[in-house]
């Protein structure tokens, strides 16, 4: 090995991901999967632990997601992908919101209808069209990234991951909160075709 591959190698200064740099700015981006996690919505990222009790809805059923760290020359962004939909208060009709069986309960500036258990607690309720519409955001992702005919969802992503597979995405920064504005995925691109992520989840 010669002493400028060899120096070269040695030069290398690993870099966690977290030290990457978040992209600040909305706009459509050359991009990569670098991680990806098994998660639910009551799950840190970056800990792998339960959130926060204050921080937790105020319905005990956590929604499945796979959570999805992309990278990007202007930096990463992280995407809690969905796999199941759940009804809004305004998918209810009038006659539903008005018959006792559910209640309404907002969390992140989102309207969810519930129904209470024998024990008092709330759970969502699933909702086959979002469940859809989240089912065809993933797929456009998968298909994005040439991995339309796996097997399953983790074998796409083990596959992107290995394969070092690049496509587009769509971010548009937003705030939740009282916090900082945050990259937000709202499509990816493969060639000309985009989808907009405007399910409920």
């Amino acid at each position: 090995m010669s002493k400028s591959i060899q120096d070269a190698l040695l030069n290398f200064k690993p870099q966690k991901v977290e030290s990457m740099g978040v992209i600040s700015e909305s706009g459509e981006y050359t991009a990569r999967l670098i991680q990806w996690k098994q998660l639910d919505s009551f799950t840190d990222w970056r800990t792998g632990e339960q959130k926060d009790p204050e921080k937790l809805p105020p319905f005990i059923d956590p929604a499945p997601e796979a959570g999805l760290l992309f990278a990007t020359d202007a930096g990463t962004a992280l995407m809690r992908a969905h796999v199941l939909g759940y009804v809004q208060w305004e998918d209810l009709t009038e006659e539903a919101q008005q018959s006792g069986k559910y209640h309404l309960k907002e969390f992140h500036n989102r309207n969810y209808a519930c129904q209470e258990d024998k024990k008092g607690n709330f759970n969502r309720v699933i909702s086959k069209k979002r469940t859809a519409d989240a089912e065809n955001f993933l797929n456009q992702l998968l298909t994005a990234a040439g991995q339309a005919e796996a097997e399953n969802l983790p074998a796409a992503l083990d596959a992107m991951l290995e394969e070092k597979v690049e496509f587009n995405i769509i971010v548009k920064m937003e705030t939740y909160g009282e916090g900082d504005p945050q990259p937000k995925i709202t499509g990816f691109r493969r060639k000309r075709d985009v989808v907009r992520d405007e399910f409920g989840g």
